[in-house]
């Protein structure tokens, strides 16, 4: 049996009602090797005085108190102040099976590997789901660590996304693997903070086990309402997302590997958003099933819905692929009126001339146009006829990546 220390490291915010079970869990675990890290991310709630009373109780606790910075900032807090050569974290709203970590410490010494991944059990209101990894079980190194993990780990060949979780506290890192993959996450990812360091860490092990057990309580009751929220920023935070993981992957030796998975895995969430943010029928933007690795990624381009309120009367202007695209995706989902598409006299699509801008009442005018250049020169024709420049929308990127 494994005997190393192990650093566990719990990040805090507003969990009141949750905190007393994780941190139970956490003491009572049979590993007994443990530092126990707390970090409060400025609480408002009670969390602080629950930490502080735990540290208390345990000499193995260690408290932590700084201002509200967010999930990522908490976590390197963390690991700055973790002494163990093992890294384990813990949501604080969940709860951890008593052999928890002893189960992984016990996998770490027995095939020596740079991480040990389990599965986890969703906590519904109504039922309890055992969900393990899609990953056979066992030890992944050389050959099998690239052919069979991680080409496979974010979507497989049947469009299955997540098939090894990219959850970090479903697993115990070493420390020297685990450190570059979380301090080098911007702080400004809020959404996939766990997949921004846990695949990039997969990308940098030379082996890692991959175990079916599951002994992880994941609170998907507190997670459910807290998805439930409208959230604005879903796409700029989803792209700032895309872009870091492209940019690590591009640069690895498994580049080829990763490029498709990685526009499938952008396209469902992007598919998800415009479900869940504007209710939008889910089905509006199909995921594809197959996943062609020999086709050639293309584009498809998403209405900046993050920069327009919905039920909002905007004006359109370009008639090529963009244009096109925004034009389809309103007429299916509804989300605000066009009043007016715009552009040059164009065969295949009924548009009119910035000259029928004139006296139109209108809250926003999108500019469905990629190329810096003509746009300048649109923003010029649009001031000449006297558009309010406040009113005028466009962005550099409106492309999420995938395969075509």
């Amino acid at each position: 049996m494994m005997t190393e220390l192990l650093s566990v490291i719990v990040p805090i915010y507003r969990v009141e009602k949750y905190l007393d079970r994780c941190l139970r869990s956490i003491v009572n675990q049979t590993y007994k090797n443990l530092e126990i890290i707390l970090i409060d991310d400025g609480s408002d709630d009670s969390c602080p005085e629950i930490c502080d009373e735990w540290g208390r109780m345990d000499s193995r606790i260690t408290v932590i108190h700084k201002q509200n910075e967010g999930l990522v900032a908490a976590r390197k807090t963390g690991l700055k102040n973790a002494h163990a050569d093992y890294i384990g974290y813990v949501d604080s709203d969940d709860w951890l099976e008593p052999d928890f970590y002893e189960m992984l410490m016990d996998k770490m010494n027995l095939y020596d590997c740079d991480m040990v991944c389990s599965g986890r059990i969703e906590e519904y209101e109504s039922e309890s789901r055992v969900c393990k990894n899609r990953i056979e079980e066992g030890l992944y190194t050389g050959k099998s660590l690239r052919e069979k993990l991680i080409s496979n780990m974010l979507c497989n060949d049947q469009g299955m996304l997540f098939n090894l979780w990219p959850t970090v506290w479903d697993k115990v890192f070493k420390k020297n693997l685990l450190y570059d993959a979380q301090m080098n996450v911007p702080e400004l990812i809020t959404t996939g903070e766990d997949l921004a360091c846990t695949y990039p860490a997969v990308l940098r092990a030379k082996s890692v086990y991959v175990s079916n057990e599951c002994k992880y309580h994941y609170n998907k009751i507190r997670n459910d309402s807290m998805l439930r929220k409208r959230d604005n920023q879903y796409f700029m935070r989803l792209h700032i997302l895309q872009k870091y993981l492209s940019e690590i992957f591009e640069t690895s030796i498994y580049a080829d590997e990763l490029r498709v998975p990685l526009n499938e895995y952008v396209y469902s969430q992007a598919s998800y958003g415009i479900w869940h943010e504007y209710g939008v029928t889910k089905h509006v933007f199909k995921v594809k099933n197959n996943v062609n690795k020999n086709v050639r990624p293309a584009k498809t381009y998403f209405f900046p819905y993050e920069m327009v309120p919905s039920k909002s009367n905007v004006v359109i202007y370009g008639a090529g692929k963009i244009g096109k695209q925004f034009m389809q995706q309103i007429d299916n989902n509804k989300y605000c009126n066009v009043v007016k598409w715009i552009d040059k006299i164009n065969d295949n699509v009924t548009v009119f001339s910035v000259e029928s801008l004139t006296n139109l009442d209108f809250d926003f005018l999108i500019i469905a146009v990629a190329k810096k250049d003509y746009v300048k020169e649109i923003v010029e024709t649009l001031e000449n006829f006297q558009i309010d420049k406040s009113k005028i929308i466009w962005k550099a990127d409106y492309g999420i990546i995938m395969n075509g």
